[in-house]
């Protein structure tokens, strides 16, 4: 089993939890530079499904930059995503987050939509 790969991800959630974003952001840039995720276009690899450790590094990302109030640069995230059918709603409820506290409701509402198209790929 390749459930170790899933490790980084939330070890990264739980430090984000327990008020430790700093550091939850410093592991993310030792798995994946910061230049990965600003790239416009950023492309995850989609092609072995949703739920791949990139992709729960991805939600973990953006929930981390949440809980270091980094709003902005969750959004930007998101919306640097090249394709969002694969983000895990975990992703999408931290974008979500993001836009809501930034008053961004254009963006909420986008969110919401990809995220409720993303639940019915799911069913």
């Amino acid at each position: 089993s390749n459930s170790h790969n899933y490790l980084p991800a939330i070890a990264i959630t739980a430090l984000a939890v327990v008020g430790e974003a700093k550091r939850a952001l410093a592991l993310t840039e030792i798995l994946f530079p910061s230049s990965f995720w600003n790239q416009t276009n950023l492309k995850i690899d989609f092609m072995n499904g949703p739920d791949t450790p990139n992709h729960q590094m991805l939600a973990a990302k953006i929930f981390a930059l949440c809980a270091d109030k980094q709003y902005s640069n969750a959004l930007q995230i998101y919306h640097n995503l090249a394709d969002h059918r694969f983000l895990d709603l975990s992703g999408f409820n931290a974008a979500l987050n993001a836009a809501e506290y930034l008053c961004d409701y254009d963006a909420a509402f986008a969110i919401l939509q990809a995220r409720s198209k993303r639940i019915s790929s799911i069913n």
